[in-house]
């Protein structure tokens, strides 16, 4: 069973490598498929789901998606392109933001889960589910009222 489990998650991974469209398919085929299979018996699924991770995953995809629709990555760009002497320093000043941006937004979930090292916490768990939801809002009002002024 574990020699089935490991080519079914390297076929996984190399489909949401391939064909990027169709990620939840690929993913909710694997588990189906460790379902039908028992690798995971139907009683232990929600036993066997990392909830923490799912959570953190999704906080972070909104806070993307709040950044984003806050228009700020187009502001500050269009400020570098307002400011720059030359389109080589444009170019290279473009280049260190999206690899700013971009290390800061994708990667803090990989850091978060990377970092935890399996001992539970102070028993504050639903402060923590108050507090992460507030303060991204409270950020997300921020960097409207940078843009307004920038603007």
């Amino acid at each position: 069973m574990k020699t089935i489990a490991l080519l079914t998650f390297i076929a996984v991974y190399a489909l949401l490598l391939l064909l990027p469209k169709y990620r939840a398919v690929s993913a909710l085929s694997a588990a189906a498929l460790f379902l039908l299979l028992r690798i995971v018996p139907l009683g232990d699924v929600a036993g066997t789901v990392d909830w923490n991770v799912l959570m953190m995953l999704a906080g972070t995809m909104g806070t993307v998606d709040l950044f984003i629709r806050s228009n700020m990555p187009n502001r500050l760009s269009d400020r570098l392109v307002a400011v720059l002497p030359s389109v080589k320093w444009l170019i290279i000043a473009l280049a260190l933001f999206a690899g700013l941006v971009s290390a800061f937004v994708d990667n803090v979930a990989a850091v978060l889960m990377l970092a935890y090292n399996g001992t539970r916490g102070s028993g504050h768990k639903q402060l923590f589910y108050w507090f992460y939801p507030a303060h991204v809002y409270l950020l997300y009002g921020v960097s409207c009222l940078v843009y307004r002024l920038i603007a």
